[in-house]
């Protein structure tokens, strides 16, 4: 291609989508190249970028994924939020000296890159910078770096160092710990909150210790934790974060504590192994999904200090059979116990039907629910209870 005229900036989208570009040679006279200036050009290969270029938008090379390497110049300062993302085929690269920034999923699902070092002018990296970097075994981050965002190494199963250490531990979160053959860690007394997908995809980490210092344990934080089978969540903990367990499918059991105050969204989702849990009784609501497909749970225990529980809270715990809610609980959430086909019989203590939800009890083969006797009536009639009027009874003596 030729560039005619005295050409300054690359634009916004400039050669964005252009699938068949395999190379290209900017002009000397190029100083910038803006946001998504070569998005998916998946056949580029080759591309020479002059010395003089002093900015990379975001997003400018995401998606190359037949480039193998790039050179980046010495006066760019910033690497903008996904800046290089799904560059597949790139093995290495060179960070220059230049850079003290380095954004949102900048290198994110650069699965053919090994090894990165990152030099001392780098203050901050924002979250999953080299999440899905499937390849990266080593990586060195300078004490210069005093700002990082979550989830930085989520998915990388290579990864077996950080600056020569199986951890890395900043401003007392614990960043990630995804490191190839951990089977077992325990949490520095320095860390009070387990950061946002701490050990997000730790294929093979079986256990873990929670030390009396955490508060929180974060969103996402043991997501994927596909072979951890217990873990012991101190007293100290009063947040349990939105799929703080999600898909933990050999977590067997689990105690929480009565520290524990709010226990998120979808936190035990798909926790296929999981056969009992209690819940405490400082625990006011249980959230929507929170353990939606735990097939296998068979028994639990909802405290009466719970007022509400979300929509498919329960969906598809196809081996609970009995299920009594205290007459705290004012509202029921759509598909609350759909799919719980092995129910045997629901108990509502509430005198005044809870708020309900669409199919709250879709497909549990008429299971009877029973009520106050001097109830059964106004269920039979209350919104959304009232489709299931011919099972509603009242509570055997």
């Amino acid at each position: 291609m030729t560039f005619d005229g005295l050409v300054t900036s690359i634009g916004d989208n400039a050669f964005s989508n252009c699938s068949n570009l395999a190379s290209i040679s900017l002009p000397e006279s190029v100083r910038s190249i803006r946001n998504w200036a070569f998005l998916d050009c998946s056949n580029l290969s080759s591309i020479f970028i002059p010395e003089l270029v002093s900015s990379f938008g975001s997003s400018a090379f995401a998606g190359c994924s037949s480039m193998t390497s790039i050179t980046i110049p010495n006066l760019v300062r910033r690497l903008e939020a996904f800046v290089f993302s799904g560059c597949s085929s790139l093995t290495s690269i060179t960070i220059p000296e230049s850079v003290t920034y380095i954004g949102e999923a900048a290198f994110s699902n650069c699965s053919g890159l090994s090894s990165i070092v990152i030099p001392n002018s780098v203050t901050r990296i924002e979250s999953v910078a080299f999440r899905g970097c499937s390849s990266l075994s080593t990586i060195t981050i300078p004490e210069s770096v005093t700002g990082f965002g979550s989830r930085l190494f989520a998915n990388c199963p290579s990864l077996t160092s950080i600056n020569g250490k199986r951890e890395l531990v900043f401003d007392e979160r614990l960043i990630s710990v995804a490191l190839a053959g951990l089977t077992s860690y325990t949490i520095p007394e320095s860390v009070s909150i387990i950061g946002e997908g701490a050990f997000e995809g730790c294929s093979s980490i079986s256990s873990v210790i929670v030390p009396d210092s955490v508060t929180d344990i974060g969103k996402g934080a043991f997501l994927q934790c596909r072979v951890l089978s217990s873990i012991t969540i101190p007293n100290s903990v009063t947040n349990i974060g939105d799929q703080a367990f999600g898909s933990c499918s050999s977590l067997q059991s689990i105690t929480i504590p009565n520290s524990v105050t709010n226990i998120g969204d979808q936190a035990f989702m798909n926790c296929g192994s999981l056969t009992s849990i209690s819940i405490p009784n400082s625990v006011t609501s249980i959230g929507n999904l929170t353990f939606w497909l735990c097939s296998n749970l068979a028994s639990i225990t909802i405290p009466n200090s719970v007022t509400s529980i979300g929509r498919y809270a329960f969906y598809m715990c196809s081996s609970l059979t009995a299920v009594s809610i205290p007459e705290t609980v004012d509202s029921l959430g759509e598909y609350a116990f759909g799919g719980c086909n092995g129910l045997t019989h629901v108990i509502l203590n509430a005198v005044i039907p809870p708020v309900g939800g669409s199919h709250m009890f879709y497909e549990t083969h008429n299971c009877p629910i029973y009520v106050p006797a001097e109830s059964v009536d106004a269920y039979k009639v209350a919104e959304y209870w009232s489709d299931y009027a011919d099972r509603i009874q009242a509570i055997p003596e």
